[in-house]
């Protein structure tokens, strides 16, 4: 028959082998870089987009958890809500435990009042 050639998975795995350690050394022997002046510039404009979106309540909340806050503050029950939204009673729990340890609230009482600052209803 004719000259056996080896596995070409074995070529790789030793290229692997060989090129994982040629790279370790160069990464533990180089200084670290400080950053460029474009890159410092974007995480900069990302933080403040962040920490702007963060600082305004009404962007804290999704539109899904909007419209369950609203709903609350009409005086639906949980299963009300989750039928006419076609979710389960329990995402609507959940729904509403999001929004009260996003909003830091402890009452179905300082939710309402929220709605009615925030615009989301009328009193």
């Amino acid at each position: 028959m004719g000259q056996a050639w080896p596995l070409p998975s074995l070529r790789l795995r030793q290229q692997k082998i060989r090129i994982s350690s040629r790279s370790f050394g160069r990464y533990h022997r180089r200084q670290p870089q400080p950053p460029q002046p474009h890159t410092r510039g974007l995480s900069e404009a990302l933080l403040d987009s962040f920490l702007s979106r963060a600082a305004g309540e009404g962007s804290v909340l999704t539109y899904r958890e909007r419209g369950v806050v609203q709903l609350i503050a009409e005086g639906y029950t949980n299963k009300q809500i989750a039928g006419l939204l076609d979710i389960s009673v329990k995402t609507v729990k959940s729904h509403r435990a999001a929004i009260m340890r996003k909003l830091n609230l402890s009452s179905p009482t300082q939710l309402v009042r929220y709605a009615i600052r925030n615009q989301i209803v009328e009193p």
